[in-house]
């Protein structure tokens, strides 16, 4: 089998809301916008295949049930890999995005830097740049590079 995409589809009335945030400050694009769903792509900044992201209204006439009902914010979150992840948390602040901050700028011993906020759709954002792990963790990783 070859994959060739994987993306999530988050459920919720905010599209608009939704696609202008991730345009704005994130640098994603609109590859296909309806009135019930919207496709965004974001560039990894090399020819590797684009990121991908995508909204759906909830109630859609012709989904299935158990597709209709809008994400309630809970159980996932939606996380984005920076080089700076510093500079991205001061680009966010001073654009007065992180209102909704969940979990401040701080290092984790796993091995990240990050923060956590939520984004108009209700979702959980971590924003992430690996850094290297306490030696408690360091094994872990070192037991999946391939």
């Amino acid at each position: 089998m070859t994959l060739r995409s994987l993306f999530t589809v988050f459920v919720t009335p905010r599209l608009t809301e939704a696609r202008d945030f991730y345009v704005d400050h994130f640098g994603f694009h609109v590859v296909f916008e309806a009135d019930w769903y919207l496709q965004l792509h974001g560039s990894r900044g090399d020819a590797s295949p684009p990121l991908e992201l995508a909204f759906m209204r909830p109630d859609v006439e012709g989904q299935p049930a158990a597709l209709q009902q809008a994400f309630a914010g809970a159980g996932a979150f939606l996380t984005i890999e920076v080089e700076d992840v510093t500079a991205e948390h001061d680009r966010l602040a001073a654009a007065g995005v992180l209102s909704n901050l969940v979990v401040p700028l701080q290092d984790e011993a796993w091995g990240q830097r990050h923060f956590v906020f939520r984004d108009p759709a209700g979702t959980f954002v971590d924003v992430v740049q690996p850094i290297p792990p306490a030696a408690e963790f360091a094994a872990a990783y070192a037991a999946h590079v391939e």
